[in-house]
């Protein structure tokens, strides 16, 4: 583990940028207890704040129109912000996540967003892949999640 502020403050910063990339794909659909129900737009990425950081992207699969537009707005967004995307299709198999999670290993990512589809194989997925941040979507993804959403 590293120590000192700069490599802690650089994590602090991979994981934000990553989860605004993530979180920014459109919008999204808010209900109201009173059972209203509006679109809320999600902020953009800010420009250049991804400068230098390549993220991982395990995606569930683009054969799926919604994962299509998941993995076309998040490269968007990265571009936005001027980091990497490596955008890892599994076509909805979970041993094609492992080749992903091994794949970058080699490639370098500095944090993983993981999308992918059976959570059972999540441990040995995680254990395959670089050690860095890792942000789950749809599915969890212990022991190596960070965040959820």
């Amino acid at each position: 583990m590293q120590t000192g502020t700069r490599p802690v403050f650089r994590a602090v910063k991979v994981v934000a940028m990553a989860m605004a990339i993530a979180m920014s794909v459109g919008g999204g659909v808010v209900q109201a207890q009173d059972g209203e129900v509006e679109f809320a737009d999600f902020e953009q990425a800010e420009p250049g704040s991804g400068e230098g950081i390549t993220i991982g992207y395990i995606n569930a699969g683009d054969s799926s129109p919604y994962w299509a537009n998941v993995s076309a707005s998040m490269a968007e967004q990265a571009g936005i912000a001027g980091a990497e995307l490596i955008n890892c299709d599994t076509n909805f198999d979970a041993a094609r996540s492992l080749e992903c999670a091994q794949n970058f290993v080699t490639a370098g990512v500095d944090v993983i967003i993981s999308s992918n589809i059976d959570s059972a194989t999540a441990p040995e997925i995680c254990a395959a892949g670089p050690d860095v941040p890792t942000l789950a979507t749809w599915i969890k993804q212990q022991p190596c999640e960070v965040a959820f959403f």
